[in-house]
């Protein structure tokens, strides 16, 4: 790839594939880059209409600590809050932390099959066929992908969810711990707390080629949107759930994340007695799945363990990741439209490797590092494919994404901002316990995305009863009842359209209002009716739910001083934080809140195909992405027309 930047349109109309070895590779650490060398660590954000530029006017020195960025005292909003309830609230790091907690039952965690271990120990993408030679660097049987509707997904070990998970709360309260959470239910939390507390820094793409330099260094929509957890109590305990209400069921990715795990741990002898045509079917998985516990203040964790190497640095534990290709997850529900498009080099803005790697940097790097912190595992294993084919794999340290996420690996910055986010999260979860006793509720979190970063946590106590009728998508109906005024069964196309109407907006507002005002998820309509009723008394209620809203501000210190922006200790650099928690009781200004919160949540998770910035900019984009596909898709019958008949597979023998 030429050295010099290449604008879309002629990444869009590139058709030669590179001339790759055949196992591709990113440069290394401490390898050219093709960028100016320099950690640039920003200044947090202020609004989206402000350039790169604008962004890093303020970066941080990378020699001192905290270098340039100290500051003589606290911000004075901060030392105002000193007589809140709790305070200003000191967090420190302690050297045990997070302690590990020993499973009830010892469940063997799987292995890669097919020779795969390869990919753990050599840095960068491993072709599964090389494009140039068409050698096979792994068995050809793992190209093709079984399709969802031939995979029997019942016989799977079905998922509980932390609330569903009889283990998880005995060994709660047999450790005399309060809080159970998952992986699952507790990293879009922790986002919030990652960005609350790193101030919005912007990501890292040192290890990107010149033409990503000048792509948006911030995270995608949906990562960055506010997310709710239920908080749900029984006997004592509170289990934390993620919030599903939004959810439209599973897709096609998520179906495939489940079988091509089984096909990369299992011979392919043993994987074909899961699909649904087999002649002896597998039984139904009964074995309990393989976890990792531990516990932090009197929160008990669960991660679970995906397979492991003893080879690998630790407990050689890993997670295992399956990427579906650009098109593809810009239009999750129409999966055949993206299917045909390839990946056939190992850089370039579009058919590569590296496109891939930058959006998971920008979309994906900062759950998977919490989910691998949680699980005290090493790193994640990545499967690219476009559902119909895989194309290459690649393993990824947890070094390498904190590079990418926090800016550095060696400065220890994404182990210790995880402790204190930790932390500050079971202290938030405490407060709102104490302010709601034997309570079930939902907590939704938000960090603003200006300079000032403050994050709000609104509470509200819920029953039961209303968690699971949410969880069992009651305002999501309601939301694209709304959109059609009429009572509908799937996603209405409007709901993934780059815009929508002035009255499709209201209507969905109105909805959301008469959601939070404490009544049933019905269209509008119904909505609107209902307020006549409760005039005589009848129908539906309209008085406003209790709640209570957290404001949180956070000052950095580093080595005693106050940090601005984003803080950059070194590792031996001492670094905590200071916070500031009001409690906010205005009825009105929490319903704002919580309100512009949800509309905000909806906007990124119906909108899924604004994940990249550059169909932001214009929908030009769609159209030459569609066009690439197919030309992608008859590329690549032709070089399977050349290919030979006969695989041949690489074999260090």
């Amino acid at each position: 790839m030429t050295r010099k930047a290449r604008s879309d349109s002629d990444a869009l109309n590139k058709t030669a594939a590179d001339d790759a070895p055949v196992a591709a590779r990113f440069p290394r650490r401490g390898e050219p880059t093709g960028q100016d060398g320099t950690a640039q660590s920003s200044s947090t954000r202020d609004d989206s209409s402000k350039t790169d530029d604008q962004d890093d006017r303020n970066n941080n020195s990378s020699s001192g600590g905290s270098g340039s960025q100290s500051a003589s005292e606290p911000k004075k909003p901060l030392a105002a809050k000193a007589n809140a309830t709790d305070g200003v609230l000191k967090f420190t790091i302690g050297k045990a932390d997070v302690v590990p907690v020993s499973p009830l039952e010892k469940v063997p965690v799987p292995r890669l099959a097919h020779h795969l271990d390869r990919v753990l120990f050599n840095p960068g993408v491993y072709y599964l066929q090389d494009p140039r030679s068409h050698v096979y660097n792994f068995d050809p049987y793992l190209q093709a992908i079984t399709p969802v509707k031939d995979f029997n997904f019942e016989a799977l070990t079905e998922y509980m969810t932390s609330s569903r998970d009889p283990s998880l709360e005995q060994l709660a309260r047999k450790h005399k711990l309060k809080i159970t959470g998952s992986t699952s239910s507790m990293t879009g939390v922790l986002s919030q707390l990652h960005f609350f507390i790193s101030r919005w820094r912007p990501v890292d793409f040192r290890r990107l080629s010149i033409p990503f330099a000048k792509k948006g260094r911030t995270f995608t929509p949906s990562q960055r949107a506010p997310p709710s957890i239920y908080l749900r109590h029984r006997d004592g305990v509170y289990a934390i759930d993620a919030d599903k209400s939004l959810d439209d069921g599973e897709t096609v990715l998520s179906f495939l994340g489940r079988s091509m795990e089984k096909m990369l741990t299992l011979s392919p002898e043993e994987f074909a007695t899961l699909r649904k045509d087999a002649k002896t079917a597998a039984p139904k998985d009964t074995k309990p799945e393989a976890f990792h516990y531990s516990k932090v203040g009197s929160m008990l964790m669960r991660s679970q363990l995906d397979c492991h190497d003893p080879r690998l640095p630790g407990n050689g534990t890993f997670d295992l990741k399956t990427r579906a290709v650009l098109p593809i997850r810009m239009n999750v529900r129409n999966t055949e439209e993206g299917a045909g498009y390839q990946i056939f080099q190992s850089t370039g803005l579009l058919e590569s490797f590296e496109r891939e790697y930058y959006d998971m940097i920008r979309a994906a790097f900062l759950k998977y590092s919490l989910q691998v912190r949680i699980g005290h595992m090493d790193g994640i294993f990545v499967a690219f494919h476009n559902t119909e084919r895989i194309f290459g794999f690649q393993y990824i340290s947890l070094d390498e994404m904190d590079e990418g996420i926090h800016g550095s690996s060696d400065q220890d910055v994404g182990r210790r901002e995880w402790i204190l986010s930790l932390k500050l999260l079971d202290r938030l979860l405490h407060r709102a316990i104490a302010k709601y006793p034997n309570q079930s509720m939902c907590l939704t979190f938000e960090t603003a995305e200006n300079h000032q970063a403050d994050l709000s946590v609104v509470v509200e106590p819920m029953e039961e009863a209303e968690i699971q009728r949410r969880q069992q998508g009651e305002l999501l109906k309601a939301l694209k009842a709304a959109q059609s005024n009429e009572r509908i069964e799937k996603m209405p196309s409007s709901l993934t359209s780059n815009s929508n109407s002035k009255g499709t907006l209201e209507s969905m507002s109105n909805t959301l209002e008469q959601m939070m005002r404490g009544g049933s998820a019905t269209s509008t309509t119904d909505a609107e009716a209902g307020s006549e009723e409760d005039k005589d008394g009848s129908g539906l209620s309209v008085e406003n739910r209790e709640r209570t809203m957290f404001k949180a501000e956070l000052t950095n210190f580093v080595n005693g001083q106050a940090v601005k922006g984003p803080p950059n200790p070194s590792s031996k650099n001492e670094w905590h934080i200071q916070v500031a928690i009001e409690d906010v009781h205005d009825p009105d200004l929490i319903q704002t809140k919580l309100k512009g919160m949800l509309e905000r949540r909806i906007d990124a998770l119906t909108q899924l195909r604004r994940e990249t910035e550059d169909f932001n900019s214009s929908d030009r984009f769609m159209k030459e992405l569609k066009r690439v596909t197919e030309e992608s898709r008859k590329k690549a019958e032709i070089l399977d027309g050349k290919r030979p008949k006969i695989p041949i597979i690489y074999s260090e023998t």
